[in-house]
């Protein structure tokens, strides 16, 4: 708090001196003032300055206010300086739109939203596929994307890569199952000791993928993991995991439970250290044993919330949407009709005030894919919704989103760029749901670019993750850091 002046605003001798009336034996007036309310008094226009100290408009100065004459420090009646918020640009500023909001295209340090800080790429050797799917951020705004990496002839390795906020790379971990085949890595957690909590799936000589969980340290070294088998040798994946309030864990993905069935949708959960089995779920979809798919879940007060799709025979997917107490028993479940047009949610995150606000892709008239976005009440009750499509009607998808600390979130996929091709998609909202500003990013080779992980520093910057086309590698990780 400003340490207290000598003022009288408050008082009869404030009242007196505004009147014009000077009282006998009082000191030299000062109208010191904390918010533009308290300089009302002193004329419709007057203001406060980050000093403490009310000014008044004057063409007759640089930065077109003076001090008023009730002003204390030696600056009565002085020219106010040209500073970041007077809505006054100056040449050392890249924007003055006259407010300390961030996010809104001219952020309280006077540069411009959405700007790129500093971008980072990884590429394995040859022509092979590389991407990130998702990233976490600790305490000390450092973070870790995780994905996958390729080597040649051998498939997908689990990736995780810590960065310094300012872009350094502190460690590296990867994962081989030893099978020849897939691993990849689809969620990651950071806990409150800034160890990490992640999870996709692993495949091994035994038997097919099976859905794995893990922690690395901060140091980037294995602390624990472990792996469940649906049932019999076939897909079983995690997608999403969360923190449960007393140190649980709760994973999301989905299992083949039989031969008879393809993949249903799958939670469970684990004690902290993913050792024990708590209970498990299944869900099944449509009848005729189509794959079924969990893609995220987030913890809300004493529940969950998981996001996924159901899959027809006409291999027509329609959203899932499920909140479920901490025994996994449901407490409400919206389920896309095959009346309705086809679309999955990709994820789901919580709003600071509990509001879900969801990201994914629904079926347009035309027959492409938009992005779609809903904001909906703790119960379930939709808030606020957004179409995004790309002007020449391709496919469009919103895969992340993310809350921001003003009530406004940020959300990051893929707009449809022609010929099979998108770039990579970010566009930032206010609380309101209006757009403040838009990115997209191309890829050298043209083809397929898009962002899978989202998050926001201490400061309020966003980091971003994916992977984007080049003509010599196939796909290369991507992470990005860009102002608020």
């Amino acid at each position: 708090m400003r340490a207290r002046r000598e003022v009288f605003r408050h008082g009869v001798h404030a009242a007196a001196l505004l009147l014009g009336v000077a009282p006998a034996c009082l000191p030299a007036a000062v109208f010191d003032c904390d918010e533009d309310s308290q300089c009302a008094p002193l004329g419709a226009d007057a203001r406060c300055e980050s000093v403490g100290y009310c000014s008044v408009p004057d063409d007759a100065c640089a930065s077109m206010r003076r001090y008023h004459e009730f002003a204390g420090g030696g600056l009565a009646g002085h020219c106010t300086e040209q500073a970041c918020g007077d809505g006054n640009q100056s040449d050392d500023e890249q924007c003055d739109d006259g407010n300390d909001v961030d996010g809104d295209g001219c952020n309280h340090d006077c540069t411009r939203s959405g700007q790129p800080v500093w971008t980072k790429t990884y590429a394995s050797v040859g022509f092979v596929e590389d991407r990130a799917y998702a990233l976490a951020v600790d305490s000390h705004g450092d973070f870790a994307v995780i994905g996958h990496v390729s080597v040649a002839d051998q498939g997908f390795n689990l990736w995780i890569r810590k960065y310094r906020n300012d872009g350094t790379e502190v460690w590296t971990w990867v994962l081989d199952g030893g099978a020849m085949a897939d691993e990849e890595g689809w969620a990651i957690l950071a806990d409150a000791n800034d160890d990490f909590v992640v999870a996709g799936y692993v495949n091994t000589p035994e038997g097919g993928p099976d859905a794995w969980i893990g922690k690395l340290s901060r140091d980037g070294l294995l602390l624990w993991s472990a792996q469940q088998d649906g049932g019999v040798a076939g897909v079983d994946e995690v997608r999403g995991i969360a923190f449960a309030p007393d140190g649980d864990l709760v994973a999301l993905g989905y299992a083949t439970p039989s031969t008879t069935t393809d993949t249903d949708l799958w939670f469970q959960r684990r004690s902290g250290d993913g050792q024990q089995v708590r209970w498990t779920q299944l869900r099944e979809g449509f009848p005729g044993g189509m794959p079924d798919r969990g893609h995220a879940v987030i913890a809300l007060d004493d529940a969950f919330v998981g996001v996924g799709y159901r899959q027809t025979t006409a291999n027509e997917q329609f959203y899932w949407l499920a909140r479920f107490d901490g025994a996994g028993n449901d407490v409400w479940v919206d389920e896309g009709a095959m009346t309705e047009p086809p679309g999955t949610w990709t994820t789901v995150r919580a709003a600071l005030n509990g509001d879900l606000l969801l990201a994914g892709w629904r079926r347009a008239d035309a027959g492409d894919n938009d992005m779609w976005l809903q904001r909906r009440d703790p119960g379930g009750a939709l808030l606020w919704q957004d179409i995004v499509g790309s002007p020449a009607g391709a496919d469009d998808r919103a895969n992340v989103i993310a809350a921001a600390r003003d009530g406004g979130f940020v959300v990051g996929g893929e707009m449809g760029a022609g010929a099979g091709s998108t770039d990579a998609w970010i566009r930032r909202y206010d609380a309101e749901g209006n757009a403040r500003w838009t990115e997209t990013v191309s890829g050298p080779a043209g083809d397929r670019d898009t962002i899978w992980g989202l998050g926001f520093d201490p400061a309020g910057n966003i980091l971003a993750c994916g992977y984007v086309s080049t003509p010599q590698t196939s796909w290369d990780i991507w992470v990005r850091k860009y102002t608020p």
